[in-house]
């Protein structure tokens, strides 16, 4: 190849070159110059359907799944009880949660009992227990169904304490009508999607 072929071969690309970054500058300047008027107008849309682009909105709704549901239920249960537990003035009706792993499992479960149910069932465990130990024959352990039926004045008493607050606090009810609209998306969980 000699000199005179490799400049004509240069000067033949030289025009396609001078082509596409002219075309780039006016690009440029057509975008430059709809961000000075995206800047000057109020809302910007004008300008950027000068450019050619049409605004749009993005909305992200997360998918919300059986477990999410679950744990939300137990963050509103708990604010439901402490809201409870401050408008109700006998702290024997005092309504507490925690987590316990039943014998013969290793799965954790929350459970929610008043205190008049834990104090009459440690009462009942430790008089069963000091019965054991001076082998008296009238040892009785209550069944957990047993030990509800023995409290059902309790709890009917909690009962109309909690309907009680509920009509009368507009907290406690808002957080109840939340928990309740939780827990029915829960059981109508993917028959709504």
């Amino acid at each position: 190849m000699n000199f005179k072929h490799s400049v004509l071969s240069v000067l033949s690309v030289l025009p396609i070159l001078f082509i596409h970054s002219v075309v780039a500058m006016l690009m440029m300047s057509s975008v430059a110059f709809a961000q000075q008027e995206q800047g000057s107008d109020a809302d910007g849309v004008d300008a950027v359907r000068r450019v050619g682009q049409l605004p749009y909105e993005v909305i992200v709704r997360p998918r919300v799944n059986r477990a999410h549901l679950r744990d939300l239920i137990q963050k509103v249960e708990q604010d439901f009880f402490e809201r409870f537990n401050e408008l109700n003035p006998d702290d024997f009706y005092d309504i507490d949660c925690y987590r316990v792993k039943p014998t013969g499992t290793h799965l954790t479960g929350r459970i929610c009992e008043p205190e008049f149910h834990t104090y009459f069932r440690s009462e009942n465990a430790s008089e069963s227990m000091m019965l054991m130990i001076s082998e008296s024959p009238f040892m009785f352990l209550y069944s957990p169904r047993a030990l509800k039926a023995e409290l059902s004045p309790y709890y009917d008493r909690l009962t109309a304490m909690l309907e009680d607050h509920y009509s009368s606090d507009a907290e406690l009810n808002a957080i109840g009508e939340a928990l309740a609209e939780l827990k029915d998306r829960l059981e109508n969980y993917g028959r709504e999607q």
